[in-house]
């Protein structure tokens, strides 16, 4: 156990692989002294996150108008430091009540509210990425014709592969309905990246970290591996810095065979996958709390090694009732 003040961190979505990695790369370190409270709309026994940390809480969903109080409540009793929120849907309500918790001395790894408008909302991204010279799928509008094939449609806020369908032929373009809410663009061939990022409280992008999607099962990656590309790396650094980013977020784009980097996608959260990111060498949930204790960050800290492939498989956690 390091010396030092003992910090209490507590992170939400405890049912997700998010949490689960965040909270696993946090026990990775050796540097400080930190205790993990988890929190999940599951009850215990039902929470596989639970078992990953030092305490637990189940809470209501993120809709319900009660959310942020328990959450408050929760980080009274447990003198919580930080609160990492991890599941989309928590992200407004908690950051419009930001000043509830810093009036309680609790620091939200969240960016600002503009920055969440200009990321999470799939059309705003892509005009945002357009306006900034950054290369983004070309958006296609009704009526659609077979010229304009193979498309892909999905849901303006949404996360993984929900809803998403792509539009191969003629046949699927007559019998294709665009639902409300949605955008359709060009679907681009190539390679698929995800690039996890870490910003500071200044909002420069101190890493990039890019790793080629493999093998994706219900929008996660369960193959994949580390590909240095100073491309990719200096783009996705320039859009973060552009958006003024602050703390983890992960990117997505697609690398044309003409090595042509197309984005479309932006979460203010870590990846699913970026469990490979800190075996690889950057820790970023890590560097996340650092930054907000205001600690310093090695530069040996932000070195990744090249090339490293993450094979995922499932694991079960047995309990009684």
């Amino acid at each position: 156990m390091p010396s030092g003040p003992i910090y209490n961190v507590l992170v939400t979505g405890a049912s997700s692989t998010n949490s689960i990695d965040f909270i696993r790369a946090l026990k990775k370190q050796t540097e400080l002294s930190l205790r993990i409270c988890a929190t999940d709309i599951y009850e215990k026994n039902l929470s596989i996150g639970s078992h990953f940390s030092d305490s637990f809480y189940q809470v209501p969903p993120a809709k319900d108008p009660e959310f942020v109080n328990k959450l408050l409540e929760i980080c009274k009793v447990e003198q919580t430091h930080i609160l990492v929120p991890i599941i989309d849907e928590e992200f407004w309500p908690i950051l419009q009540n930001r000043s509830r918790f810093e009036q309680n001395k609790v620091k939200v790894v969240l960016p600002e509210e503009t920055i969440l408008s200009a990321t999470s909302n799939k059309l705003n991204f892509h005009n945002f990425l357009l306006a900034n010279g950054f290369n983004s799928p070309t958006l296609k509008s009704a009526p659609f014709s077979s010229a304009d094939l193979p498309l892909i449609t999905k849901p303006i806020h949404g996360r993984g592969s929900q809803g998403v369908k792509i539009i191969h032929t003629a046949k699927d373009l007559e019998n294709f309905q665009l639902p409300t809410n949605y955008i359709v663009q060009k679907m681009v061939s190539g390679t698929e990246f995800t690039i996890d990022t870490f910003s500071d409280l200044s909002g420069k992008t101190l890493v990039a970290v890019p790793r080629v999607r493999m093998e994706i099962r219900d929008g996660k990656s369960v193959r994949a591996q580390i590909q240095h590309n100073e491309l990719i790396e200096t783009t996705t650094k320039s859009i973060c810095d552009k958006l003024k980013m602050t703390g983890p977020a992960c990117l997505q784009c697609i690398l044309t065979s003409d090595n042509i980097p197309y984005f479309f996608d932006f979460n203010s959260r870590i990846g699913s996958a970026t469990r490979l990111t800190v075996e690889a060498g950057v820790n970023i949930p890590f560097l996340a709390i650092k930054s907000l204790l205001n600690l310093k960050i090695e530069q040996k800290e932000l070195q990744f090694e090249n090339n490293i492939i993450m094979l995922r498989y499932l694991n079960e956690v047995f309990t009684k009732v």
